[in-house]
């Protein structure tokens, strides 16, 4: 992470400031797409010089990357950088001490007495309500290579569709700051590396490291300005209107309430903005298929991981026979073309997972004008999902 990214980050716990104490620090490309006027650091450049006029040196906050740290907040809430990304969720720092027990020598005594007392103590509404999500997401990311597609889509292609699915041009994107909230597999922060774009990617699951790794080895000269962190879409560690963009693609029907996520969502997006999510439709089902489905999950979303992903490597190739002879017969694409492996994707993400809510589309655009939308529209339909954006209303309230 970079100290940029402090600027919109906030305690999740209490929603105070966060201030940093890095350990140990890597240099980035240059990246050709920060501007020549970069935001500058709120709280003052941390790289400053002695010379009042090369106080912000934000060119060189984008080169400089904290590759593992502590943040702390005014409450004293702690937090480890690992591998560059915040981990911002219950039990992060206990569950960190060893690897970082090492550098504890470069903190301040107070910080690495606090350190030293960290104890796990389980934090029972995320385990209830949220590991299993964690668990669930972390192996089907896992399980997709790094030179795999997720959902049948190349880069340029995916940026397309999120130009389509948020209703701006490629020429609108420099300098706009986007939340993608459930970043999975990171074709969104590929497709948006190189668009002068300032991209904050997050997953409830441990996707973000490949997510780091895949942007930093495609882009690497870009990778200043994609900032991934792994937190809580229920529990936001972000301020209130630091976004441009708000763009959630089949997440929010995961979490225990879809319209509570996106309502967090809403609070992070400027005045003007655009929000967009994309969710399970409960129009257009198949009503047979659907009862079975919800049938089978009350078996599958309690098997462990292993044996779903086995049961969905089997079913693959029948669901890819089937989509492929449904479209020829119809003559046109009705279901999107999909390698078998990605088929496998598709059928885990239905069936391990434990929530999974449909929405209609009257009641996901009812969402957005209750949070001070206007403009909205649907944007992105297929037979499974509905994408509705909108734009914030100046003096709405969220």
């Amino acid at each position: 992470m970079i100290y940029r990214l402090l600027d919109v980050l906030e305690c999740p716990e209490c929603g105070d400031p966060f201030h940093l104490f890095p350990f140990e620090i890597i240099s980035l490309p240059i990246n050709p797409a920060v501007r020549d006027d970069p935001p500058v650091c709120a709280e003052g450049c941390p790289w400053e010089q002695a010379e009042p006029e090369s106080r912000y040196q934000c060119k060189q906050c984008f080169s400089k990357d904290i590759d593992s740290g502590v943040i702390r907040c005014r409450q004293n809430h702690l937090f480890p950088v690992i591998k560059g990304i915040p981990r911002l969720l219950p039990n992060a720092m206990a569950g960190a001490l060893p690897s970082l027990q090492q550098d504890f020598g470069k903190l301040p005594d107070d910080v690495r007495n606090l350190l030293l007392n960290q104890h796990k103590t389980p934090d029972k509404h995320f385990e209830r309500y949220f590991r299993h999500t964690l668990d669930s997401f972390s192996s089907e990311w896992r399980a997709v290579g790094e030179s795999e597609r997720a959902w049948g889509l190349d880069v340029p292609a995916r940026r397309k569709l999120f130009l389509n699915c948020v209703g701006i041009g490629s020429e609108d994107l420099p300098g706009k700051s986007i939340l993608d909230a459930g970043c999975g597999h990171g074709e969104v922060e590929l497709a948006l590396a190189k668009t002068g774009a300032e991209v904050f990617a997050i997953d409830l699951s441990f996707s973000v490291d490949a997510v780091q790794e895949r942007v930093g080895k495609s882009e690497p000269a870009y990778a200043s300005l994609v900032h991934i962190v792994q937190s809580n879409i229920h529990r936001l560690p972000f301020k209130q209107r630091a976004f441009d963009i708000i763009y959630s693609c089949g997440v929010l029907h995961h979490t225990p309430d879809t319209f509570a996520g996106f309502k967090t969502l809403s609070s992070c997006l400027k005045e003007g903005g655009i929000g967009y999510i994309e969710i399970y439709t409960a129009e257009r089902k198949n009503p047979i298929a659907h009862a079975i489905s919800n049938a089978l999950r009350i078996v599958t979303t309690r098997l462990p991981h292993s044996i779903v992903h086995a049961f969905c490597f089997a079913g693959a190739p029948f669901l890819w026979l089937y989509t492929r002879s449904y479209n020829a017969l119809i003559g046109k694409k009705l279901y999107g073309e999909r390698s078998i492996r990605e088929m496998e994707l598709s059928l885990f993400d239905n069936f391990s997972p434990r929530y999974q809510h449909h929405h209609t589309t009257e009641q996901v655009m009812s969402w957005f004008k209750r949070l001070g939308y206007s403009n909205v529209r649907k944007t992105f339909e297929t037979k499974n999902a509905v994408g509705v954006a909108g734009t914030m209303r100046s003096g709405s309230r969220r």
